[in-house]
């Protein structure tokens, strides 16, 4: 199965006959089900965003990459907001662990019960590709295991995705997280691994609040 994942952030426009205010979130989460209801989407979910591009967000997952245009097309026809990012990427299983298939992400995230998103593109230095295998391996190796102990007491939903030669970033890293705070010392402690040194993009950062 494929699985083509997209994360968007949206401004809300103002004046005329759109909604303001809480209105245009609850709004929203109705546009976001009825696009992807409309473009086979497997998985979809609605954000009031914290931070990060735009005032509202979204999630949805797709089995082909077709489904991503009609969802896109169908998101344009609210004329109450205006796309302020729009990140796809390709999901497939990390070279450096084991990981879930794309038939175990869909299910995580359709039985997600987690409060906050969490997503960025990224990009690493052309010397991270250049190095030894067993360099890379070292580092991610450190980089996992610093993870893994750090959400023990906080889980999160983790899913890695691949955008090389489809967009100008090269993953699309998304969590779904339910303490900020831990969030935070999560990703401080990931700062002191050695794979940070090849990161060379990290930003825009979204963070959406679930409606």
């Amino acid at each position: 199965m494929g699985l083509y994942i997209v994360v968007a952030g949206y401004s809300v426009r103002r004046g005329g006959s759109c909604p303001s205010g809480v209105r245009a979130a609850e709004a929203w989460r109705s546009v976001v089900s009825e696009a992807a209801e409309s473009s086979d989407a497997m998985v979809s979910r609605a954000y009031l965003n914290i931070s990060g591009p735009g005032h509202l967000s979204l999630v949805a997952a797709f089995a082909e990459a077709g489904g991503l245009g009609r969802f896109r097309l169908e998101l344009s026809r609210w004329g109450c907001v205006e796309e302020a990012a729009w990140w796809p990427a390709y999901y497939k299983e990390s070279p450096y662990a084991r990981s879930k298939t794309a038939e175990e992400v869909v299910e995580a995230l359709k039985n997600s019960k987690f409060r906050f998103l969490v997503a960025y593109p990224m990009k690493k230095s052309p010397t991270w590709y250049l190095e030894p295998e067993d360099v890379r391996r070292r580092a991610m190796g450190e980089h996992i295991r610093i993870a893994i102990e750090r959400t023990r007491e906080n889980p999160v939903l983790s899913v890695t995705t691949y955008a090389f030669g489809i967009a100008d970033y090269e993953f699309l890293v998304i969590y779904e997280v339910d303490s900020i705070p831990a969030w935070i010392e999560t990703v401080e402690a990931l700062r002191a691994a050695e794979a940070r040194k090849w990161i060379i993009r990290e930003e825009p950062v979204l963070l959406g609040l679930r409606l």
